[in-house]
């Protein structure tokens, strides 16, 4: 009887211990999820910058590539 109430024990420990660490997990991966949401958003707000930069780089050389056509056309 006392080795049945004490292994019923040590379960009800294992299983509340178990339930913590999910607990704690879970509150961790919210986090986690938290960051990477940001990172994303920061990713993302560089790229559309590249995009813009390389839009103007490549305005910048049909102009540069007009200008050239015309001085060797004068």
């Amino acid at each position: 009887m006392i080795v049945a109430a004490l292994i019923a024990a040590v379960v009800i420990v294992a299983q509340g211990a178990a339930v913590w660490a999910f607990l704690k997990f879970v509150k961790s991966f919210g986090a986690y999820t938290e960051a990477q949401v940001k990172v994303y958003q920061q990713l993302h707000a560089m790229h559309q910058a590249n995009l813009l930069l390389h839009e103007e780089t490549a305005r910048m050389v049909a102009e540069l590539k007009r200008v050239h056509r015309e001085e060797k056309v004068a």
